[in-house]
């Protein structure tokens, strides 16, 4: 799986910071949801990528899959997460 670095450099200080004005004491909750739905963004297009590039082997595609569940599952909990907080403004 391919790792590739956006040019966006996110930095995670200066997400809570500007939240915090925001949100208050859940900023650094958001700055961490927001963050890992950035780079969770990336690893699912990686994913798709690898599919479209990969061979047609069932196990490899299955793996693939696998991962990309993960993925999923992991940015729905930040999701989550974040709807939470945006409900309290």
């Amino acid at each position: 799986m391919n790792n590739d670095k956006s040019d966006f450099d996110l930095s995670l200080d200066f997400l809570t910071e500007k939240l915090s004005i925001l949100v208050g004491d859940s900023g650094g909750i958001l700055a961490i949801d927001l963050f890992d739905l950035f780079e969770g963004s990336n690893k699912i297009s990686n994913y798709i990528k690898t599919i479209y590039e990969s061979t047609n082997d069932k196990d490899e595609l299955e793996e693939i899959l696998i991962y990309l569940e993960s993925e999923l599952e992991h940015l729905h909990w930040h999701y989550k997460s974040i709807k939470k907080i945006l409900r309290k403004l």
